[in-house]
């Protein structure tokens, strides 16, 4: 099953959507068959890398993730089975699973690796980790990945130093991240298009391309909006473009971060006629279901959060927008994300004072 995967990822990684399915097929009837533990644990590692988000969500990647970890500490394939692990945190992101359980995994694995003096994958994970902290709320700037679990400068000199380019974007990749999640636009257009690159190259065909891709888009279509520049544009349409693709393969992660993207070239166009609204709202509701359907908590909350500041800044609509900000809040403190629930309660304090209403009538 594991040479099998490794075709079936090379075909993925290259956007071969037909022959990678061909694989995932045969490689999940070789892993269910297979009576080496190793070669279950390698298998599985491969194939929800890969491969099984072209036709599963990503709470099927979470359990063959913790099923290769489990495997693998069992017959002593160490080495995969952390890999597996670090995975699964990473997954979690991905799913129903608030971030106070996501955080307490993601320390968990950072424990393991260090016990088994991995140290390239625990400076990698702790990327993650930091993330996590940052959202709950752990740290000083939320907006700067530095905290308890690294120091984002300090590892990026060292990778400099190394040589080690692989993990040095990785660093700007969960940098990225940060800054979409806390809204530092201004940092985040210093780095997009690396960012655009590094997700689509270094980690092509990666699970979570999709993800990557949606938030590159979202943040080029808010820096076309804030600085009118059309080399934004490019980016946000070439990344609609991607996910419609995988949306139209059946590919079930794709399909509400499609949507959502949909809706955002629809509102651009319609800055000036502003004749288009109910098709934006319709993609954004319909992304908003099919986000929940999947067990994807925040990107409900994000959905709900964009079509606010839509409503807000293209339709200025403030009494409807109010509506899903409310909705975003209420989202985001449930996912456990406390340091963004906490920054646009300030960004936003007098919109919330003034509509207070619309909290009581959704109540």
């Amino acid at each position: 099953p594991f040479a099998f995967a490794l075709y079936g990822g090379l075909e993925a990684m290259l956007g071969n959507v037909v022959m990678a399915k061909r694989f995932l097929t045969l490689t999940q009837n070789l892993i269910e068959q297979s009576s080496s533990m190793e070669a279950r644990t390698r298998g599985l590692l491969i194939f929800h890398t890969w491969m099984s988000q072209l036709t599963q969500p990503y709470t099927a990647a979470l359990e063959g993730f913790k099923e290769s970890y489990i495997t693998g500490m069992g017959c002593g394939d160490v080495t995969y089975a952390l890999i597996s692990a670090l995975h699964y945190s990473y997954t979690s992101f991905y799913s129903d699973m608030d971030l106070v359980q996501v955080e307490a995994e993601a320390r968990a694995v950072a424990t393991q690796l260090q016990d088994f003096r991995n140290e390239r994958a625990y400076t990698v994970h702790c990327m993650f980790w930091q993330l996590v902290l940052n959202l709950v709320g752990h740290t000083y700037d939320p907006g700067k990945l530095r905290g308890e679990a690294l120091d984002c400068d300090l590892v990026k000199a060292a990778f400099e130093v190394s040589g080690d380019q692989f993990s040095s974007h990785l660093v700007l990749i969960f940098e990225f991240q940060c800054y979409v999640h806390f809204n530092r636009l201004s940092q985040a257009e210093t780095t997009i298009f690396q960012f655009f690159q590094f997700s689509n190259n270094t980690l092509r065909g990666h699970f979570c391309g999709y993800a990557y891709n949606f938030l590159a888009g979202l943040a080029a279509y808010r820096l076309v909006h804030r600085r009118k520049k059309r080399k934004y544009r490019k980016i946000a349409r070439q990344c609609t473009a991607k996910l419609q693709k995988f949306a139209d393969a059946g590919t079930p992660d794709g399909k509400p971060v499609s949507m959502a993207l949909n809706g955002e070239d629809i509102a651009l166009r319609d800055i000036k006629d502003k004749k288009r609204r109910e098709d934006v709202c319709s993609l954004f509701e319909g992304a908003i279901e099919a986000a929940r359907e999947l067990g994807v908590v925040h990107w409900e909350a994000m959905f709900h959060e964009r079509l606010f500041e839509i409503l807000l800044t293209v339709y200025e609509d403030p009494v409807s927008a109010a509506i899903f900000l409310y909705e975003a809040l209420r989202l985001y403190s449930e996912w456990g994300a406390e340091a963004k629930v906490g920054m646009l309660r300030m960004t936003h304090a007098s919109l919330l004072a003034e509509h207070r209403h619309v909290k009581r009538s959704l109540n």
